[in-house]
């Protein structure tokens, strides 16, 4: 430890006080000291305010994502024959088909759909240019197909509504976000399935959910059948047919896409967000 030294000024003989070298280092650490274990503090503060900040933010996305999400997720189904359920299960009331042909899907899922109060039914029934597709009969065939789609329906005729028009001009119909269950067999060429896509998606209630058969590539048909899903209505080509369609359209979205699991020909469906 320092200590004080005496000396003379040399005018007048008085004396002086003055600091020993020891001393004056041990004062200068000491204050060194202090303003190091300030600046920590400061440092610290700063930090736990950063972190704080960005709990605030992380937490905010999560509850954002969270109140979009609906509160029950899809759970998987194996055939399509379970969707009536599926909807009955999730307290859905409206639905509408796109590719009705003969109603037998309409029938089983309205018969495992006994809650349902509205289901809309949208077909052409007419011969089409273009569409190299088993179930593109002739026109005698389609009005055989639409009266027994009537008669298979019957049972439910006063919910049911039908629709022998275009797709495309049925979706002009409905309002947006005014249907729960919407399944989409129609045209399963690219074009047509995307714009199906594009038409029904905003006709789905928040919480619904949009779906439809056949999620294959035409490669995959061409290999099992003799139809060819790469030919659009305009004559151009899409090897993808309805899956590259689903998969164009979805997937962008950031959304799932579910399809059955025990289906040779496997329909596919998404839930629609809450926001």
């Amino acid at each position: 430890m320092g200590a004080i030294i005496l000396r003379k000024d040399g005018k007048g003989g008085r004396k002086r006080k003055s600091l020993s070298f020891p001393l004056v280092v041990l004062l200068v650490l000491t204050i060194t000291s202090l303003f190091i274990r300030k600046a920590v503090l400061l440092c610290h503060e700063a930090t736990n305010i950063s972190l704080s900040s960005s709990s605030l933010s992380l937490s905010s996305v999560s509850s954002s994502n969270s109140s979009c999400s609906p509160k029950r997720g899809l759970k998987p189904i194996k055939q399509r024959e379970e969707f009536g359920k599926l909807c009955e299960e999730y307290g859905l009331k409206t639905g509408l088909e796109v590719g009705v042909q003969r109603g037998n899907f309409a029938q089983r899922t309205l018969t495992d759909w006994p809650s349902c109060d509205g289901y809309h039914l949208v077909d052409l029934w007419k011969h089409q240019d273009n569409y190299k597709d088993t179930a593109n009969v002739d026109d005698d065939k389609q009005i055989e197909n639409f009266k027994i789609a009537q008669k298979n329906t019957n049972q439910w005729k006063n919910i049911t509504k039908f629709y022998s028009m275009y797709s495309s001009e049925a979706a002009k119909e409905f309002r947006n976000e005014s249907i729960d269950f919407i399944y989409l067999d129609a045209r399963h060429d690219y074009c047509g399935v995307m714009e199906d896509l594009v038409s029904y998606w905003p006709i789905v209630t928040k919480g619904g959910i949009l779906s439809g058969h056949d999620y294959k590539d035409n490669i995959e048909v061409k290999s099992i059948t003799k139809q060819d899903w790469g030919l659009c209505m305009d004559g151009t080509r899409n090897e993808r047919a309805v899956k590259g369609a689903v998969q164009d359209f979805f997937l962008p979205m950031g959304l799932t896409i579910s399809i059955t699991y025990k289906d040779s020909w496997n329909s596919w469906m998404v839930h629609k967000p809450l926001c």
